[in-house]
């Protein structure tokens, strides 16, 4: 699990990535190493931003 300035800081690069000009990709791939967090990132940010997190069957992720 990322600490909470890396989830702040992960959140903000989301929201920033989302709410900036339209990006190059319509996709943005999160990575990291089992346990770091990204399945819990994805799913709070999928909470305050609804129909900006997809899954892999593109259906929203909650």
């Amino acid at each position: 699990m990322t600490s909470d300035s890396g989830s702040q800081e992960a959140m903000g690069r989301l929201r920033a990535w989302v709410d900036g000009p339209a990006p190059k990709y319509g996709f943005l791939f999160v990575d990291g190493p089992g346990g770091s967090g990204k399945s819990v990132l994805l799913r709070d940010f999928a909470e305050v931003a609804p129909n900006t997190v997809l899954d892999s069957d593109n259906s929203p992720y909650l």
